[in-house]
């Protein structure tokens, strides 16, 4: 009995099989495409923070060729190179200059800073439970204070702090005089209150023998202090098409991001995408939104199980109804047999079968602007009107269709 059952409803099981194998696929290839489409972002993003570098590299490069070609360079010069280079630097928020100041220099150096106009200058030592504070006994036997600063606006406070004192900052001055290259710090809290932001150091002094920069000059560094929120949102907001949410840390073993950009993420696992900031090794997490992710989703999903489920509803009626009615005819011959004694013949019954046949084509999807202009070609419309992606985008959607149905749809475009 129930090896009949099986027989009969085999037709049923092996529908829903299939139906489930459509539906797979049909997910596996949305996932494709989403994948696809975020790992493209991570390009975009990769080629846009890769230009951000350059252009801080090259500019403190600038701001050291232009020390090392003069014999001293004075507040007022230094504001005039630097103010007109700084718009064009991304997350730039000042650019200053840190002069080593041994103990016996100390006091000429805070005398020459009051003579400048800052009478309230004085060298300020960081300490976790004060923060920077000005301190007349000496701490150190030589001192890195910022001693230009600009702009001044919003930066007046850091001048005289000793970033010899803050540990950070130190190992960093540290690497820079030591590799004679731009040398960025971890990740602090900017003595500005601008949030979380990098040190970029570059020590000025040079064995050049063309370099016409002065003793005091020589033995000193550029810093370049760089905002992470406003390099970050440069970088994300210029090349992300979709909405995105996207996560920075400071290494592959972080486990609090530095800088979170986008909306929220509809998804655990995103792309991974590690990349080079001077000496760091950052690293960005591209996740998914909702509304991202609805943007590589296709109803297709919906209308397989819909139609699969009428099938297999459809199948399994029918294989019931032929069972109900085999067993009817059955029973209906076995009294029958009974009754004239085996004088009729077994009434036979015939078993219909039903042969399911399912074959599954992907659609093809194309995507176009209200100017018919096609945005995005899928896998399978490649496949179904001969044309690559690259070789179609950003031509009008008439190009796949004959001359009289294209004037008609292009008469019906807004």
């Amino acid at each position: 009995m129930l090896r009949r059952k099986l027989i009969a409803y085999f037709p049923t099981i092996v529908a829903i099989v299939v139906q489930v194998l459509v539906i797979a696929a049909l997910l596996i290839d949305q996932q494709h495409d989403l994948r696809s489409a975020m790992a493209l972002e991570a390009k975009s993003i990769a080629t846009e923070i890769s230009k951000s570098v350059k252009i801080q590299r090259y500019s403190v490069i600038s701001l050291q060729q232009f020390f090392l070609s003069s014999q001293y360079v004075d507040r007022r010069e230094f504001n005039s190179f630097v103010l007109p280079l700084m718009p064009e630097i991304p997350g730039l928020l000042a650019m200053e200059w840190i002069p080593i100041v041994t103990q016996a220099q100390r006091q000429s150096f805070i005398d020459t800073a009051r003579f400048d106009g800052l009478t309230e200058f004085g060298f300020k030592r960081w300490s976790s439970s004060l923060g920077w504070a000005t301190q007349a006994n000496p701490w150190a036997r030589s001192y890195f204070p910022v001693y230009y600063a600009e702009p001044q606006v919003g930066n007046h406070t850091v001048l005289g702090n000793d970033l010899g004192s803050h540990r950070p900052s130190a190992e960093a001055i540290d690497l820079a005089m030591t590799q004679k290259q731009l040398v960025a710090s971890e990740v602090i809290d900017l003595a500005q209150g601008a949030g979380k932001g990098v040190l970029l150091f570059l020590s000025l002094e040079s064995d050049d023998a063309e370099s016409r920069i002065n003793q005091r000059q020589n033995k000193s560094l550029l810093l370049a202090v760089i905002k992470l929120s406003d390099l970050f949102e440069h970088a994300f907001s210029s090349v992300l098409t979709g909405n995105l949410h996207l996560q920075v840390f400071e290494n592959d073993q972080s486990a609090e991001a530095i800088f979170a950009f986008g909306g929220e993420a509809d998804a655990v696992n995103g792309i991974h995408l590690a990349f080079p900031y001077f000496n760091r090794n950052w690293h960005v997490e591209i996740l998914p939104t909702a509304s991202f992710r609805q943007q590589y989703s296709s109803n297709s999903v919906w209308y397989a199980l819909f139609l699969g489920l009428l099938f297999v509803a459809a199948m399994f009626k029918f294989n019931l109804s032929i069972n109900s009615e085999k067993v009817r005819i059955e029973e209906k011959v076995r009294l029958g047999n009974i009754k004239i004694a085996g004088n009729n013949e077994l009434l036979k019954s015939s078993e219909g079968r039903q042969r399911a046949i399912s074959n599954l084509m992907m659609d093809a999807v194309v995507t176009i602007d209200d100017q018919g202009i096609m945005q995005d070609f899928n896998p399978a419309a490649e496949k179904i009107f001969g044309y690559g992606a690259g070789d179609v985008i950003g031509k009008n959607l008439n190009i796949l269709m004959p001359t009289h149905i294209s004037e008609a749809h292009d008469g019906a475009l807004p």
